[in-house]
């Protein structure tokens, strides 16, 4: 009785992470309280004792839910991802780089409802040492698209070569991307720095000499 009238109480089946918080404590209360009961002592002693294990139990489980999405959020080879700075899009892609050899890069896109900058990794399974692939599309108004977000600008980060200094050789390449996007395309040595940046008003590309981004 005292069970099925506390699980109707905070709307089980309703689906909300409230009701999900209150099955966990309620449940916990009514354990405790009939064990504590059963050996002796009073039901509200065990009760109480429940519910905060209850709560502890739920919270525990919202811990590790979270650690959970934020793995899953690492970029990967095949998918790419999302990151949730432009610090941390040049970071990884920079380390990435280094560690296999190859080129990796991210999108600068406006995200469609928020109107915010947001930073995707770009799948690089595909890539070469000397080229990315860029997962576009283009849309009606003639710009570049990526899960439907305009696209404004692509880095890309070469991996570090001993003793051999980025030349920008696929400048072409770079070129048209940023006539296509209609943005701004980086191209950064195995350092981390950016030695080319293209334009689609800008085919030379500008040296820049600035520290680590």
């Amino acid at each position: 009785m005292i069970s099925s009238v506390a699980l109707s109480s905070v709307g089980l089946g309703s689906g909300g992470r409230s009701s999900s918080v209150g099955l966990y404590t309620v449940v916990g209360a009514v354990s405790g309280g009939t064990a504590e009961a059963l050996g002796g002592g009073k039901f509200a002693n065990g009760a109480v004792t429940g519910a905060f294990v209850g709560m502890f139990n739920e919270a525990m489980h919202q811990v590790q839910q979270n650690v959970r999405n934020t793995l899953q959020n690492i970029p990967s080879e095949k998918t790419g991802g999302y990151m949730g700075s432009k610090q941390e899009a040049h970071t990884f892609c920079f380390e990435k780089a280094n560690s296999i050899n190859k080129e990796v890069s991210y999108l600068t896109k406006i995200d469609s409802e928020t109107g915010d900058k947001v930073y995707f990794v770009q799948p690089w399974h595909n890539n070469t040492r000397t080229k990315s692939i860029n997962y576009t599309n283009k849309g009606e108004d003639g710009y570049r698209y990526h899960d439907g977000d305009r696209v404004i600008a692509q880095d890309h980060y070469a991996p570090y070569v001993p003793g051999q200094i980025s030349s920008g050789g696929v400048a072409g390449y770079d070129y048209f991307f940023a006539v296509k996007i209609r943005g701004t395309v980086r191209h950064h040595d195995g350092g981390g720095k950016v030695i080319f940046e293209y334009t689609p008003t800008n085919y030379i590309g500008l040296r820049i000499e600035i520290e680590e981004r």
